[in-house]
């Protein structure tokens, strides 16, 4: 009955914002959608009992782009939304409630317009009412904070049954975690089913959609890109100290299309964490011995995604530097959303703003904010 209720007010509201925007702006939509799954058991470390299934209910406010800038025609007219969220994990003693606030993008992946398949990713803020404690929650070793970091990725398959109404049907892996900025961090992997509707008031017909003034062919193919970012962890007990790890980022560019880059690069790490523990173990006798084994080199490759002037970057790597901790085999992704800052005069360079969610298979590492070059 409370879900209910949650449920009924998140379409209440944002049934209002919709309806109040789409006087003034076409292509709103509202989406409330249910979830039916189960959280993953990623590691053998987990200390809780795994519920026998999880629940969630969601409310996504989009805007359906229908090519008012050149790349919503170049990126097959995307959709942005704003996702409230709430979920049950199935265990409230232990492991709580999850409230998020998602920024996500949905994308079509097929031309069909009375059936559609769409993939949606996002990553943004969640509250879990639930963490550890040594007093009376020690077996919740996944989340460590109130706030952590959510990031989503979707697929659903959805079919038109009026040009105001849709219903959606799919499947994805919901992540929570505070990237370790505060133990234990094992996060939380939530895989579910979704059954949903979408509905917009004043939709803007496909054959009214604008098409892009400009090919999506870019300018020119290669180009470079480079950031720093910094990170902090805690590590060793639980409200230990927080340690900074240092990164710096280099990689040559091949731009498929004006919204489409692929990148080749390679990262360097420096853990503090890992440099004061050496320093003052028996492992390291000098401050630069110290200094060596705390750093790491990487190699990735990855893609960006633009959405101007925000983009997103799917990033996969490994490492090379012969640490038996990370050896060549160990795989790393990341997930990144930037932000470009306005030229200045010129296409480019442009300086963004980032924030990256680096992970090993399901299990965070750091959640890093940056600042970046695109030559």
């Amino acid at each position: 009955m409370k879900t209910l209720k949650i449920l009924g007010l998140l379409i209440f509201f944002s049934l209002n914002n919709t309806f109040c925007y789409s006087q003034y702006i076409k292509n709103w939509a509202i989406a409330p959608t249910i979830y039916y799954g189960k959280i993953l058991k990623h590691s053998p470390k987990i200390a809780y009992q795994i519920p026998s299934s999880s629940t969630g209910i969601s409310c996504n406010i989009i805007y359906k782009t229908y090519g008012k800038e050149n790349w919503h025609e170049w990126q097959n007219y995307p959709g942005l939304g704003v996702n409230l969220g709430y979920f049950n994990f199935g265990n409230d003693e232990i492991l709580g409630k999850a409230y998020s606030f998602l920024p996500n993008i949905y994308l079509r992946l097929n031309k069909s317009d009375k059936f559609s398949i769409n993939f949606s990713v996002g990553t943004g803020i969640a509250y879990l009412s639930k963490h550890f404690s040594f007093i009376d929650n020690e077996t919740n070793n996944a989340i460590g904070s109130y706030i952590n970091n959510i990031s989503s990725f979707q697929f659903d398959g959805k079919y038109k049954l009026n040009r105001h109404l849709s219903i959606a049907a799919g499947f994805g892996l919901t992540h929570f975690s505070n990237g370790a900025s505060k133990i234990p961090n094992l996060g939380i992997n939530l895989a579910a089913f979704s059954l949903g509707a979408v509905y917009i008031p004043l939709p803007v017909d496909r054959k009214d959609y604008i098409p892009a003034g400009e090919l999506s062919k870019p300018k020119r193919r290669l180009g470079l890109t480079a950031h720093g970012d910094i990170a902090f962890i805690e590590q060793g007990v639980a409200g230990g100290p927080k340690y900074p790890i240092y990164i710096a980022s280099v990689g040559v560019t091949y731009a498929f299309t004006r919204v489409n880059h692929f990148i080749l690069g390679a990262e360097y790490e420096n853990n503090k964490a890992d440099y004061y523990f050496l320093l003052n173990s028996t492992e390291a006798s000098t401050e630069a011995e110290a200094y060596k084994y705390s750093s790491r080199y990487l190699v990735f490759l990855a893609d960006e995604f633009f959405f101007w002037p925000f983009s997103m970057v799917l990033q996969a790597g490994t490492y090379v530097d012969g640490d038996p901790k990370y050896p060549i085999s160990k795989i790393y992704t990341k997930l990144s959303t930037r932000y470009y800052l306005p030229a200045f005069g010129q296409e480019t360079p442009r300086l963004y703003l980032g924030i990256q969610l680096k992970a090993h298979k399901f299990t965070a590492e750091y959640i890093s904010l940056g600042l970046g070059l695109m030559l």
